[in-house]
């Protein structure tokens, strides 16, 4: 499928993995009341990503009952706010310098003076204004311009919403078909929100050629915003259509347009949908997986994404349940199609519970430390040393 929303996310996701999914709308939905309008999706917010590219949000876990979003159809069977205070989120302001581009390797650019196309330094805005010009070595690509950067949100303590979400994720699939009627929802397309990338304004596009050839060259031109018409002071030259959005429609400098969004995401197995939706929410709940020391309780089951581990297999430990075969773990977790990165090691971010997982997306990063080396020798040589067996040292 090569919709612009496949294309956006399948290709921006591989750029910079760590800012997670990207949205082609990342306004507000119109549908939402106007006090969650104004703040855009935040924290907390349970919901899923549409084909078209919005996020469609069908309740927060971190908002009361009584909340305006939740006016019209409740919230799920099971449901418990999860309170935050403010050292429980971290924000960046700004995350991203204003005129950020986000864009495949592939696409080329350069800062040109407004008008005139002749080249200025990397970093500069000549009178106030951004131009970029880029064109493009592949026949696809995608790129984020960002005019007024961005600021960037994410949950410090991820495990309350781990747990949440474990308890209540089949409450959650049953609250979104049988009330608000999602019927074509997949067993593993809920997702909750625990970080996300905001701005006040933004332009995107994505392309896909099916020949060899490709022709993408483009200028894009951010002036200043009067009287909140941003369609006049920012657009697009292509020398090819290309699908590309310049939004919001109506720009008030809120912080509200979300270009990225990180978190869980949920999976249930498939063949307890039948009885979710004819029978009362059964709610089990194991605590998230330990691995244990002498591994009895564990077994290794492929799964996406790539995991590296020290022999370059793609693996996981997954804590097992009775009776579930590798088929049945394996399907249970599809986390954001596209997401690859050859060049970092990534740790399991993977939770186990009965007839549910949570894929936290993006996985964390292992930080790298020169000492790093040396504390893993020391630690390898005083295991070796405590048995009384002969060691090498590294």
């Amino acid at each position: 499928m090569n919709s612009p929303q496949s294309v956006y996310a399948r290709l921006l996701t591989r750029v910079e993995p760590e800012r997670g999914y990207p949205l082609w709308f990342p306004e507000p939905n119109n549908r939402l009341p106007q006090e969650y309008r104004e703040g855009g999706l935040r924290i907390g917010d349970v919901g899923v990503v549409t084909a078209r590219g919005t996020f469609d949000v069908f309740f927060n876990i971190c908002l009361p009952e009584n909340h305006p979003l939740h006016a019209t159809y409740g919230v799920p069977d099971g449901f418990k706010q999860v309170v935050l205070k403010g050292p429980d989120v971290e924000s960046i302001q700004p995350g991203d310098h204003r005129g950020r581009v986000i864009a495949t390797r592939s696409i080329s650019q350069k800062k040109v003076t407004v008008g005139a196309g002749a080249e200025i330094p990397a970093g500069a805005v000549a009178g106030g204004s951004i131009g970029i010009e880029f064109s493009s070595s592949s026949n696809e690509g995608a790129l984020l311009v960002l005019p007024e950067g961005a600021d960037q949100h994410d949950l410090c303590n991820l495990r309350p919403f781990e747990d949440n979400a474990l308890r209540c994720a089949k409450s959650w699939y049953k609250f979104a078909v049988t009330k608000l009627g999602r019927t074509r929802i997949s067993a593993n397309s809920l997702y909750l929100i625990t970080g996300c990338h905001k701005t006040s304004s933004w332009s995107l596009a994505a392309f896909h050629q099916s020949n060899s050839s490709c022709d993408f060259n483009a200028q894009f031109t951010a002036g200043k915003i009067i009287n909140g018409n941003i369609s006049a002071a920012y657009s697009w030259q292509m020398s090819s259509a290309v699908p590309c959005r310049i939004g919001p429609q109506h720009y008030d400098a809120a912080q509200n347009q979300t270009v990225f969004i990180r978190g869980f995401k949920i999976a249930i197995r498939e063949s307890i949908i039948p009885s979710l939706l004819l029978g009362d929410v059964s709610v089990s709940y194991e605590p998230p997986n330990t691995v244990s020391s002498t591994g009895s309780s564990v077994q290794r089951t492929k799964i996406w994404p790539v995991i590296k581990s020290e022999d370059h297999q793609t693996r996981i430990l997954t804590k097992t349940s009775p009776g579930a075969s590798d088929l049945d773990l394996a399907h249970k977790v599809e986390p954001w199609a596209g997401i690859e990165s050859d060049e970092t090691h990534q740790e399991s971010s993977v939770s186990f519970g009965s007839d549910v997982s949570l894929a936290l997306m993006p996985p964390t990063n292992e930080i790298y430390h020169p000492s790093d080396l040396l504390l893993k020798c020391i630690m390898r040589n005083e295991v070796f040393a405590s048995t009384g067996l002969p060691f090498f040292t590294c």
